[in-house]
């Protein structure tokens, strides 16, 4: 409520860091500096479903924003690399091939590294795709092998990727699209992450 009312009483567009002391002046907190540079916590929020940099540039654009919270546990160390590690539980990992385990026609080395610790700790991984072939011709091209998936879902209609998690155990949600999260986070309890909040949810296991 304080970063609104300071944001509206000066206009305030882009990034911008509010430092707050821990007396009160009468019943609001005492603002000591207002920088317009980005923060080390912003890696925090974006862990927690806010990616304010992504949001800035769509809102200089004048396209509509929203957030998507992720409903998690997120933690940064207080150390030279600000390191964040995301809690949650889960049993169960669906995950989206294009732009997510696939990026610019290179493997993502964060997400396959995310899949073989999954593997280790014997937490099951379905791939769950709109590719637009057969997944398992994508994933030869790249030498992924199918075998470390549960099963590999293709979707070649327009039925929401929720429909298929309904019955996992304590499953989680990650995918580079934020409309298919969107979809996924209304219809279900589902946490949803995108592939780059993976680093710090691989910290956990």
């Amino acid at each position: 409520a304080l970063a609104e009312q300071i944001s509206e009483q000066y206009s305030l567009r882009g990034g911008w860091s509010l430092n707050l002391t821990n007396r009160q002046i009468g019943t609001q907190l005492a603002v000591t500096r207002i920088t317009p540079h980005l923060s080390p916590e912003l890696a925090l929020q974006r862990c927690l479903g806010a990616n304010f940099i992504l949001l800035m540039l769509h809102e200089t654009r004048g396209n509509t924003v929203s957030v998507l919270p992720t409903n998690a546990l997120a933690h940064m160390a207080c150390s030279p690399h600000h390191n964040v590690t995301l809690t949650i539980d889960f049993k169960t990992v669906f995950l989206d091939l294009d732009d997510t385990l696939i990026i610019h026609g290179l493997v993502n080395a964060d997400i396959i590294d995310f899949v073989h610790a999954c593997k280790r700790a014997d937490i099951a991984i379905y791939l769950i795709t709109r590719h637009h072939q057969k997944p398992e011709l994508t994933l030869a091209a790249f030498n992924i092998d199918p075998t470390l998936f549960a099963r590999i879902i293709w979707i070649t209609d327009g039925t929401p990727k929720s429909s298929f998690m309904q019955n996992a155990a304590e499953p989680i949600f990650i995918d580079d699209a934020f409309s298919e999260r969107s979809e996924v986070s209304s219809n279900t309890a589902i946490p949803c992450l995108s592939p780059d909040m993976v680093e710090a949810l691989a910290h956990a296991l």
